[in-house]
């Protein structure tokens, strides 16, 4: 068995990727506690994708910053989706007391379906990118031992 010692690729970046987040997180608080303007015409419950979408995006990211900084273990998939589901729930009563917000039931599952979606668009690329968050250990070619391409 060989013990890896080298970083994943994504690991260089834990830290680019946790400014994103944290920016991301930020922007996403300011605006959901700013009042509305009013809006007139548009139906009931129009603003779901809209969180559905929000809440994906928060997910995805820290997922990706949870696997940038570990890149294994299956917890970090229920921590990702406890942290978002406690966010929502808190989002939404913190919505109470600005003016034109009321919390909404329905805002908070299109919170969560966009959480589980996040995290399904994660686990897929993942798998799609498993490199990403492969450890190599392969000497570069000029520290290779060996003549011709196969090292022999």
């Amino acid at each position: 068995m060989t013990i890896k010692t080298g970083k994943a690729p994504i690991a260089r970046h834990s830290r680019t990727v946790g400014f994103v987040l944290a920016g991301y997180w930020i922007v996403l608080f300011i605006s959901t506690h700013i009042p509305l303007p009013s809006v007139k015409g548009l139906p009931q419950h129009s603003d779901k994708p809209v969180h559905s979408f929000a809440y994906m995006v928060l997910s995805y990211l820290i997922m990706l910053w949870f696997s940038a900084r570990r890149p294994e273990g299956r917890g970090r998939y229920l921590l990702a989706l406890a942290v978002t589901f406690c966010y929502g729930i808190l989002d939404e009563l913190l919505q109470y007391p600005v003016k034109s917000r009321t919390p909404d039931l329905f805002d908070l599952f299109a919170d969560w379906i966009g959480s589980l979606t996040g995290l399904a668009g994660f686990a897929l690329t993942r798998i799609a990118f498993r490199h990403w968050w492969t450890v190599n250990d392969e000497p570069p070619p000029e520290q290779r031992t060996g003549t011709g391409a196969l090292g022999r």
